[in-house]
């Protein structure tokens, strides 16, 4: 008879167990059930499943333990693991996802959330021996995402809109697709590195931030899914309309400068700010956009293992350029800095006939003040963007201050 998948489900609660076969076999998929980490392990070795729904609560074994021994018994891409965790826990969960797992649940959960979860995760599977297929218009990819067109492509990316099948409402959604071939220098664990930091990503919740709804593997390319924001990019405005003034420039600024407080609170460095990552939406709101190469303050894995350059020459902070490891809060400061000097004078702050160049003058030259190219700035507001521009970043003010001191500007007026 054939199945729709097989799948292993460990628990430690009867109940739960009998829950899963109940919702499982009603989509037809063969389940095996067991209360234990070894249990689990003995139906794997009889018989390796397409997926394993895991609880981190089983008493034998840590999850993070057990992913692992799956991940070494396994000879081929082994079956795709789902730990399901009783509260949102930060901890074993990064733990599960560093030692293999592919997907996580946080009870309590909606029964069609599970059984969405349950086939994509074997559909992903299923797709990682497959030939490396670049999206086009129609496909459907990740067994979820139904692609509409192409909206952006970057160096090492590219961005589609989609429809959302897995809602009743087909809601579009923004879907990043990352070049693996591009991020081979990383290290054999970016798996796990891109899970650990894109979960981070997924628990930011800031009306200035465009919200990540999902992330993953599929078909040897990672992926992120955000939401979809209707409106314009801080550099399409700038080029149709030329530079900003001061009050406007004020607003934009307080707004990031909002979102960099609170990525700065969740020990999240963003890396990317720039005028292209700068949303104004269709009813006027600000958002900070694409966490492609965003990362947890803490967590020094991308830059200590691969010491390249990731980020825009013209926009970068300095540091980042030199591959310094203990990247924080104020290279976003820099980066935004270097975005208002482009709104408010509708130029780039550093310039070259290459990339190197342009990466040398951001090292060894200071912009001008923006109010000496725009006489619609003032000096005030000029100053805050050189000091937030201040090559040594121990001179540049944490966001925290920037937002105080442009607070303070707004209120003369």
């Amino acid at each position: 008879m054939n199945h729709a998948g097989s799948i292993i489900c460990a628990d430690s609660k009867t109940a739960t167990l009998t829950a899963y076969v109940e919702i499982l076999e009603r989509l037809d998929y063969d389940v095996r059930t067991c209360l234990s980490a070894a249990d689990l392990h003995r139906l794997y070795d009889a018989l390796p499943p397409d997926l394993v729904i895991m609880s981190t609560a089983l008493c034998d074994a840590s999850a993070g333990a057990t992913c692992r021994r799956i991940r070494q018994r396994s000879t081929d891409n082994g079956a795709a693991i789902m730990i399901v965790c009783g509260t949102d826990d930060r901890e074993p969960i990064l733990t599960a996802l560093a030692e293999g797992a592919n997907e996580f649940l946080v009870e309590p959960f909606r029964e069609f959330e599970f059984q969405t979860k349950v086939a994509m995760a074997i559909s992903r599977r299923r797709t990682e021996a497959a030939p490396l297929v670049v999206p086009s218009r129609g496909d459907l990819y990740a067994g979820v995402y139904q692609i509409i067109d192409e909206i952006g492509r970057g160096a090492h990316s590219v961005v589609y809109r989609a429809g959302d099948t897995s809602q009743s409402d087909a809601v579009e959604v923004a879907l990043k697709v990352f070049d693996i071939e591009a991020y081979e220098y990383v290290s054999a664990s970016f798996n796990s590195i891109f899970l650990r930091e894109a979960y981070s990503m997924s628990k930011l919740e800031h009306r200035n931030l465009v919200r990540m709804l999902d992330f993953g593997k599929y078909s040897k390319t990672y992926f992120i899914v955000m939401e979809f924001v209707y409106g314009k990019t801080l550099e399409d405005i700038v080029q149709a309309s030329g530079p900003m003034d001061e009050e406007n420039l004020t607003l934009l600024a307080c707004q990031v400068v909002s979102a960099l407080e609170y990525l700065q609170a969740h020990k999240v460095v963003h890396r990317d700010i720039k005028p292209g990552n700068i949303l104004i939406t269709v009813e006027g709101d600000i958002k900070l956009a694409d966490f492609g190469l965003a990362k947890q303050q803490d967590d020094v894995t991308l830059t200590a293992r691969n010491r390249k350059f990731m980020g825009t020459p013209a926009f970068v902070a300095p540091e980042q350029i030199l591959g310094e490891r203990d990247l924080d809060g104020r290279c976003d400061v820099y980066s935004l800095g270097a975005t208002l000097f482009y709104c408010g004078t509708n130029m780039v702050p550093f310039t070259g006939n290459s990339v190197m160049a342009v990466l040398s003058s951001n090292l060894n030259d200071d912009p001008p003040l923006i109010c000496d190219v725009n006489p619609a700035v003032g000096r005030d507001f000029s100053e805050i963007v050189a000091n937030m521009m201040s090559k040594d970043r121990d001179e540049r003010w944490i966001a925290s201050e920037v937002k105080r001191r442009l607070t303070a500007l707004l209120e003369i007026r």
